[in-house]
C-alpha cells in the first residue's frame, strides 16, 4: 500500500484513469494486533492482561500510555516497534520530533515511512493535541489498457 497525499490525488484525478475511489486513513488496518498492545503494556508494567482482548486491550493500553508525557509514551512505541532499525539516541530524537514533524513523509530512511506512520497514527489517537494528524488517503485506481500491448504489460505487473 503506498500513501499518497491531497496533491497527488488532484493530480490523478486529471488523467483519463483516474481514481474510482478514494477515503482518508487514519490508521491502516491490521499494523496493531492484540501481542502488541500487551507488549506495550507489560512495558508499561500493567500488570495482568490475561482478560483484555481486542478493541478493550486496546483502549486500556491507550489509557495507560497517557499517563505518561507524550514524549515518553512515544518512545516507549518507537522502542518496541522500531527498535531493531534504531539506535536508542535515534529512538529519542524522533520522540521528540513526532510531536511537530510528520515523520512519516520526512524522515530520510525511506524503508522506515510505514512503520513510522503506524506509530504515528497510534500516538495521534492517545495524544490528539501533542502529535499530528494522519492524513493519507487511499486510493483505487481503475486502469484499462488501450491496446494488447499495454493490457500484457498491465497484467504483468499486476502480478
Amino acid at each position: 500500500m503506498k500513501l499518497i497525499t491531497q496533491h497527488c490525488l488532484k493530480r490523478l484525478s486529471k488523467q483519463k484513469w483516474g481514481p474510482e475511489f478514494f477515503h482518508e486513513l487514519r490508521e491502516i488496518a491490521g499494523a496493531w494486533k492484540d501481542e502488541d498492545f500487551a507488549k506495550i503494556l507489560e512495558l508499561l508494567e500493567y500488570g495482568d492482561t490475561a482478560g483484555l482482548e481486542g478493541q478493550e486491550l486496546r483502549d486500556m493500553c491507550l489509557l495507560s500510555l497517557q499517563d505518561l508525557k507524550p514524549e515518553e509514551a512515544a518512545e516507549i512505541i518507537l522502542r518496541l516497534y522500531l527498535g531493531d532499525k534504531l539506535s536508542s539516541g535515534q529512538i529519542q530524537n524522533i520522540a521528540r520530533e513526532m510531536l511537530d514533524e510528520k515523520l512519516w513523509e520526512e524522515y530520510a530512511d525511506l524503508s522506515l515511512h510505514e512503520r513510522l506512520f503506524h506509530v504515528g497514527a497510534l500516538l495521534h489517537e492517545t495524544f490528539p493535541a501533542h502529535f499530528p494528524r494522519p492524513d493519507p488517503i487511499c486510493v483505487t485506481l481503475n486502469i484499462k489498457p488501450m491496446n494488447k500491448i499495454s493490457n500484457d504489460i498491465l497484467l504483468h505487473h499486476a502480478n
